[in-house]
């Protein structure tokens, strides 16, 4: 069985702050990391992933952990669901 997605080997991320646009999507965040970077908290993040909400998610090595693409997804979903305006008339 093959997966959509393909699990990083690059290092996990456990900083928000060393995010950038060179951050491959592939790159694993911490659950820490991922409440900063979508500015929720980690109790929300953890809610949110009982429910079946927010940031796709998954377990390794018995940690929660996001694909940063992920992350990126759910932002651009978030903004485009809250965005108004825009009209030039």
């Amino acid at each position: 069985m093959t997966s959509q997605y393909s699990l990083s080997y690059h290092a996990l991320i456990v900083d928000a702050a060393s995010i950038d646009d060179k951050t491959p999507d592939d790159a694993l965040v911490t659950i820490d990391a991922a409440a900063a970077f979508t500015d929720h908290s980690v109790g929300t993040l953890r809610q949110y992933r009982g429910e079946g909400k927010g940031p796709l998610s998954f377990l390794r090595s018995g940690r929660i952990v996001y694909r940063l693409g992920d992350l990126r997804a759910y932002e651009r979903a978030r903004y485009t669901a809250s965005v108004r305006g825009g009209s030039l008339t």
